[in-house]
């Protein structure tokens, strides 16, 4: 908590930039691959009727039609995982965001205090844990724990 307090600014700088480019040349590639996964699925739609087609017609005959429908079929159910993993990671990281804004009002409203108050802790400690042997684990909210100790280690 000293070195996030003494740099105050450069810890939220570094927390929220840090690796904000590479955050986002992911967020395009998984958006890209959506994308793509969804324009292919939407296709495929429009090539089964026309292959139901073309085999009522006589033009396909009935065993080259089961083959391709079950090769599009297998191939939409893999872009179908692909959607689906592909928002859930895009999610996550949206949810990476929300959590680092929350940390930042966090930071800002806590690290500076005059006198601590039960609600300051209530605010900064999840959860206080006394083993029998009378050690003391403090785990914080939003894992201050480990950045005080990592930045203690950097001083």
């Amino acid at each position: 908590m000293a070195y996030i307090h003494a740099n105050e600014k450069t810890f939220l700088k570094d927390m929220l930039i840090g690796d904000q480019q590479v955050r986002k040349r992911q967020n395009q590639h998984r958006q890209k691959q959506l994308d793509t996964a969804q324009k292919r699925i939407l296709e495929l739609d429009g090539i089964f009727p026309k292959l139901y087609e073309d085999m009522v017609s006589g033009r396909l005959c009935a065993e080259r039609f089961d083959k391709l429908s079950q090769t599009y079929e297998e191939e939409q159910k893999l872009l179908q995982q692909q959607i689906a993993d592909a928002s859930k990671e895009i999610q996550e990281e949206l949810d990476v965001m929300t959590y680092l804004r929350e940390l930042r009002k966090f930071v800002q409203k806590h690290v500076h205090f005059e006198t601590l108050t039960p609600e300051l802790l209530h605010e900064t400690i999840d959860k206080i844990i006394v083993h029998q042997d009378k050690r003391i684990e403090i785990h914080y909210k939003f894992g201050l724990g480990y950045l005080s100790a990592f930045a203690e280690n950097m001083t």
